[in-house]
């Protein structure tokens, strides 16, 4: 499975997405380099068990965060 990352207007040359379960353990980490800016991102979710998780990342020095749900 794959969740895509929508990117918009930034300038960071470098983003780091990363997904953690609920107790803050690092489940998976992905580097994306180059020019991000309005582009659609791949992130691979290895195979999860069942329970919600937080993605997030860091953009122009402003952290971004989304929680996903695995069914």
């Amino acid at each position: 499975d794959v969740v895509y990352l929508h990117t918009g207007p930034f300038h960071d040359t470098e983003l780091i997405v990363e997904l953690r379960d609920m107790t803050g353990q690092l489940v998976a980490r992905s580097t994306y380099e180059g020019i991000l800016e309005n582009q659609t991102l791949s992130f691979p979710l290895p195979a999860l068990a069942r329970s919600q998780y937080v993605l997030s990342g860091l953009v122009d020095g402003h952290v971004f965060s989304k929680q996903i749900q695995v069914w």
